[in-house]
């Protein structure tokens, strides 16, 4: 088992897994989404450990689901599956790298905030879900593209949004992977 798996091993067990988008932190390779509600460490709540080797957390019989479309837990809150010392910052960007995580946020008002870094090579199950999270929501697209080279990317991407085509993560998909395919991003 290779570092990629190992770390969404670790992941999807400390965190468990949803379906709700609000509720999540990341998407992983297979396009789940990591619980970022705070339900794996909350009271009233019963895990339940699936064949597949993931978590999911629903409410004790009588209990409310109190922590239901809500996002509680920070995205540096991943360093919980890395050995110490390590900084929430310095493991966010270690396991987006290493187990090709997308770090998204859905905003009460349905806007999608999508992270993704030079480095990363978004699945096909993770474009999917992030195109299904845009579609149900309807909600504007922001993203931030970043590596030591942010400025250049982030000043191409707000060009392209100013003349009004980039509108949705599947152009957001295309022109990404036209950046990378075509060498624009200036790698190092």
């Amino acid at each position: 088992m290779g570092i990629a798996e190992i770390l969404t091993k670790k992941a999807k067990e400390h965190f468990g897994i949803t379906l709700d988008p609000r509720e999540a932190g990341y998407i992983l390779e297979d396009g789940t989404m990591l619980d970022f509600t705070g339900r794996h460490h909350a009271s009233g709540y019963e895990h339940i450990h699936l064949p597949t080797g993931e978590v999911i957390h629903r409410p004790l019989p009588g209990q409310p689901d109190y922590l239901k479309h809500k996002r509680s837990e920070d995205h540096r809150s991943i360093s919980a599956i890395f050995p110490p010392p390590i900084s929430g910052v310095d493991a966010m960007i270690k396991f987006e790298h290493e187990a090709n995580a997308i770090r998204f946020h859905l905003s009460m008002d349905g806007d999608l905030n999508i992270s993704l870094t030079t480095a990363q090579n978004p699945t096909e199950a993770q474009w999917d879900k992030l195109n299904k999270i845009q579609r149900s929501t309807g909600g504007v697209v922001f993203f931030d593209i970043y590596d030591g080279i942010t400025v250049d990317i982030y000043s191409e991407f707000v060009k392209l949004l100013e003349r009004g085509e980039v509108r949705s993560v599947s152009e957001l998909q295309r022109r990404f992977r036209a950046h990378k395919k075509e060498k624009i991003l200036p790698f190092k």
